[in-house]
């Protein structure tokens, strides 16, 4: 279980928590008008939201670290789920690929239509 803000150190109490907070951010976010340009930090944004009731780090890169109230610091370059053989991204790639995002966005006129 990631450290969290509640505490909670079981897993299934944990998820218990943390969708029930999520979804009633999803609600806020549906209501909230969107913001103009679709970039990187829209989605830093997103995260924000969605996870800033749970996670001392919401909002920010995880491949980066990050410092906690407590004075503990923590980074994760690598992210797999149980039973997958690759990892999502690694450190390096998550940068890149964000820009690579942002850059396809712009050239989308921000999914403007």
């Amino acid at each position: 279980t990631l450290k969290n803000k509640y505490g909670i150190k079981n897993f299934k109490s944990f998820l218990e928590k943390c969708s029930h907070d999520t979804a009633k951010a999803m609600v806020n976010l549906r209501e909230a008008p969107l913001q103009e340009k679709f970039d990187t930090s829209y989605l830093c944004s997103i995260h924000y939201q969605l996870f800033k009731n749970t996670f001392e780090w919401a909002g920010h890169l995880r491949h980066l670290p990050f410092t906690f109230e407590d004075g503990t610091t923590a980074a994760m370059p690598e992210m797999k789920r149980t039973g997958w053989e690759n990892p999502f991204a690694l450190g390096d790639e998550i940068p890149k690929g964000l820009q690579k995002l942002d850059q396809t966005l712009a050239e989308k006129d921000n999914l403007q239509g």
